[in-house]
């Protein structure tokens, strides 16, 4: 059995940790949303195993026009707080792209993969395009990184709280049963979070296998 600390990964000054859902697996919510037979399909339940979904802490309407990011209801604070304005990072030819820092620190006892994929049972799907990755949770020590693209640059992105924002897989080398654990992270975790991040930007576009070599002098305990 592999073992899955998580906690919520909120830092900043405007701290919503009390706000924030738990990771939910994913297949019972789309059996209550489905009732198409492809949801007993063993490919299907094979692929969405181990499956979860997170949801949104808060009520938030975003629009951008014209160079202006706008984030509703919420405060001035909550936009510093929060949001990553990525236009520097594209063209002008792609569509805007952005980051919410709704966070999660996932780490595995052992050899796990972590896999964060676009919530494509829900109508998210439909507004945003996630930018998925993935890495190895045992080797790697980051939170996840809610970043996307908008699909149509002329409609409000309207998210209620509780509504799913992406899902995160996770994947083991032999297949093993998971368990999610909550912990308290102490503050050595997160000094090696700011480690491999650190070590990403001094080091950009360093492959993960190079990372996961750089990091094998951290030992986490639990």
């Amino acid at each position: 059995m592999t073992t899955i600390y998580w906690q919520f990964k909120d830092t900043s000054a405007q701290a919503l940790e009390l706000a924030y859902f738990d990771p939910e697996p994913l297949l019972p919510e789309i059996s209550k949303i489905r009732n198409s037979r492809y949801v007993k399909c063993p490919a299907f339940l094979e692929y969405y195993k181990n499956t979860y979904l997170i949801r949104s802490p808060i009520d938030m309407t975003i629009t951008y026009n014209k160079g202006q990011l706008t984030i509703y209801p919420q405060t001035q604070k909550f936009y510093d707080a929060y949001v990553i304005h990525r236009g520097h990072q594209i063209k002008e030819t792609d569509p805007f792209l952005m980051s919410l820092n709704i966070q999660y620190l996932f780490i595995a006892d052992k050899d796990c993969v972590v896999e964060q994929i676009p919530a494509m049972f829900h109508d998210i799907s439909t507004k945003l395009r996630l930018i998925s990755g993935t890495f190895n949770i045992h080797k790697w020590f980051r939170p996840t990184d809610f970043a996307f693209e908008f699909i149509n640059e002329n409609e409000p992105i309207v998210i209620k709280r509780g509504d799913p924002l992406f899902y995160v897989k996770f994947k083991t080398p032999k297949d093993e049963k998971i368990v999610l654990k909550q912990k308290h992270f102490d503050e050595s975790v997160f000094n090696n979070v700011k480690s491999c991040t650190n070590l990403k930007n001094a080091i950009p576009k360093c492959p993960l296998k190079v990372l996961y070599k750089l990091t094998e002098r951290i030992k986490l305990k639990f």
